[in-house]
């Protein structure tokens, strides 16, 4: 039971993490070609 909420925790935490890569990127990008 607390293993499936902590894998839960982990996979939402990684596509957080993945989502804020994405941004940074695209305003880096933005910024380049700005």
């Amino acid at each position: 039971m607390t293993c499936s909420i902590l894998m839960f925790d982990l996979r939402f935490f990684l596509m957080l993490e993945r989502l804020r890569f994405r941004k940074s990127v695209f305003a880096t990008l933005n910024v380049q070609h700005g």
